[in-house]
């Protein structure tokens, strides 16, 4: 099971640097924390493990979190660029 997990999930290195040449770095590394609540998922998903109400709230609260950053972030970025077309 570890051999086939490895194989398919180990090496993420390349998706990472995918990632990144997509994205600023600041914005990527807020997806950081959607790992925990993707483990959740997959093993209510994968394996039947039931959630706890205190991993649902705190999955909730970590999107929420990363959408809010990731909305300041755009909304930052706008700002700057009004300002630096009208200077």
């Amino acid at each position: 099971m570890d051999r086939h997990y490895n194989q398919l999930f180990g090496n993420r290195s390349h998706l990472w640097a995918y990632v990144l040449s997509m994205l600023p770095v600041s914005k990527a590394t807020t997806f950081l924390y959607l790992v925990p609540v993707m483990a959740i998922l997959i093993g209510w998903l994968w394996l039947q493990e039931v959630p706890t109400f205190l991993s649902i709230v705190g999955g909730t609260f970590v999107i929420l979190g990363v959408v809010i950053v990731n909305k300041k972030m755009s909304e930052r970025k706008s700002i700057l660029d009004n300002i630096e077309i009208h200077s």
